[in-house]
């Protein structure tokens, strides 16, 4: 089964919803933005009992081999510098985490913006 994905923002009245099912849909509504922007498309293939996959296209120029390097020497910039991560669901500050932590960042991550505030 296949369907075009068309998200719009919304906000929910009843925040436990949203606790129970994991968000407001908001990632759902900057994802379609973002690939929008770059012209491409998003959309859900799903088949019963076997799951959901979300799959985008966008455009992109093509990276000479000069430009790679200088993307290695921007993550050298950031290598071992500090990075404060504050979400009150784990899920959430674990991607961040993990992926700042590959370029060799420095993390905290915290629940809580009273946490936060004594970090800083």
């Amino acid at each position: 089964m296949y369907r075009l994905l068309q998200a719009f923002p919304f906000s929910q009245v009843d925040g436990s919803t949203t606790r129970h099912y994991g968000g407001t849909g908001l990632r759902l509504v900057i994802s379609q933005r973002l690939t929008e922007l770059m012209g491409g498309k998003i959309w859900l293939e799903s088949k019963v009992g076997q799951g959901s996959s979300f799959i985008f296209t966008i455009i992109t120029s093509f990276i000479e081999k000069s430009d790679i390097e200088d993307i290695n020497d921007n993550y050298r910039l950031i290598t071992k510098k500090e990075l404060l991560i504050v979400h009150d669901n784990i899920t959430n500050r674990q991607s961040p985490m993990l992926q700042s932590q590959s370029f060799g960042m420095l993390i905290i991550a915290v629940e809580f913006g009273k946490e936060a505030i004594r970090y800083l």
